[in-house]
């Protein structure tokens, strides 16, 4: 039963998952070897679109969503 956690992966997904000599692995290890590592990195943004809203208040409005 646990054969399938053997292939399983816990990040986002991103072209360095992709097999070996593929287009887009090898345009990831270019990028990865020009600029070093962490530039193929995904970029995560959290946004606050009511500034009405402070981010204790901003925090209480998700955690009311996330619960119902």
């Amino acid at each position: 039963m646990a054969v399938p956690a053997l292939g399983l992966t816990l990040a986002l997904p991103d072209n360095g998952s992709a097999a070996t000599g593929t287009s887009q692995r090898t345009a990831f290890d270019t990028v990865s070897h020009a600029f070093g590592p962490g530039y193929n990195g995904p970029l995560l943004v959290l946004a606050n679109l009511n500034p009405a809203l402070g981010p204790a208040a901003a925090g209480q409005q998700a955690g009311a969503v996330q619960r119902s």
